[in-house]
């Protein structure tokens, strides 16, 4: 069983670690990315020629396409891909993907176990150059999976709230609040949550964080709503949070409580299960149909032209990093914030959601 990690970093890992070499190409992880998004679907080989391999003839194309199949093949197994037609898929008993996983335990109702999975972006820091229509199609899945996990950590905060337990329900928002610092919907609900919790001085102490980073980020002042109510925190006594109620025994996941006016719709159909949008199918391409999807041997031709004039389809070797590890942020808005004097906080909170 391979391990093709999508979410926070983009790696293929295998029983003896980390899978490096010609299968390791950016443009072949790009392919079993497209698969992976698939669900168990086969894609149509036009399609993948399409968005990885654009500017490149019919022939060649197709040629390039066939021999990364061969190559994959080799290091993943002949059961790796299922073929029907002038379409591929990606065999699920050989290849598990994390995105695939993720997508499963939120239908499934799953939701922690989920949130688990999501370690950060669809593809973060990954980019294919020369293919436009592929960063497009990234982009996009990168949004839809990003909402996903947002209603996901919304939906078990409230749950939480809804319990009586603050401070669980402030982890959550906590995790929000990381991966979406400017929201300040979402920083009031933390401020909240831990003033809830009698954590007052930690809710005054991100507020002041969340006002510093909007005036120094962004130039911006935050909305009246948010100054009134670290007005209300500073003024008003600090309430002793109840003691939390015992846990339930059973261990399936929470219902989901109904969301308030300030807060996007999530519907839960059964079990706690949250409404996903479906990944979009790739454009498609136009083009004549392709040969078989493994050549009696690699294709020598091609694959000298495609390395070439592709000097950025090295070997990838970047693990998969949590997108809230504050220490190896880039230089930038995010990096510097949590660098920053008053960054403690967030740091903190990134290294606990870690």
């Amino acid at each position: 069983m391979f391990a093709l990690n999508l979410l926070g970093g983009t790696a293929l890992h295998g029983r003896n670690g980390l899978v490096t070499g010609k299968a390791a190409h950016k443009r072949r992880l790009a392919l079993l990315a497209i698969l992976a998004l698939a669900r168990g679907r086969t894609v149509g080989r036009e399609r993948i020629v399409g968005l990885l391999w654009p500017e490149r003839e019919g022939d060649t194309a197709r040629h390039l396409l066939s021999e990364s199949l061969y190559v994959l093949r080799k290091e993943l197994g002949e059961n790796a891909f299922v073929s029907a037609g002038d379409e591929v898929g990606l065999n699920g008993e050989v290849v598990r993907a994390d995105v695939e996983e993720f997508e499963r335990m939120v239908q499934e109702g799953d939701l922690e176990g989920a949130a688990e999975v999501y370690r950060g972006p669809f593809l973060d820091g990954f980019f294919v150059g020369d293919a436009p229509e592929f960063e497009a199609w990234a982009e996009s899945e990168r949004e839809r999976l990003k909402r996903a996990h947002t209603r996901v950590v919304e939906c078990l905060a409230l749950a939480r709230e809804g319990d009586g337990r603050p401070a669980e329900a402030a982890d959550w928002w906590r995790r929000l609040a990381v991966a979406d610092p400017y929201n300040s919907r979402v920083g009031m609900r933390l401020m909240a949550a831990l003033d809830a919790a009698g954590e007052r001085a930690s809710a005054i102490w991100f507020a002041e964080t969340h006002v510093a980073l909007l005036r120094d980020e962004l130039g911006v002042e935050p909305q009246p709503e948010f100054a009134a109510m670290v007005e209300r925190l500073r003024s008003e006594p600090v309430r002793v949070p109840p003691a939390p109620p015992p846990r339930p025994a059973s261990d399936a996941p929470p219902q989901e409580p109904q969301p308030s006016a300030d807060h996007e719709a999530v519907r839960a159909p059964s079990a706690g299960a949250v409404d996903v949008e479906r990944p979009a199918d790739p454009p498609p391409t136009p083009g004549p149909a392709s040969e078989a999807d493994r050549p009696e041997a690699p294709i020598a031709t091609a694959a000298e032209d495609d390395t070439a004039s592709r000097a950025d389809d090295g070997a990838l070797s970047v693990l998969p990093v949590p997108s809230s590890t504050s220490e190896d942020r880039p230089a930038g808005p995010v990096g510097r914030r949590l660098r920053g004097p008053r960054g403690a906080w967030l740091a903190g909170a990134a290294a606990a959601v870690a």
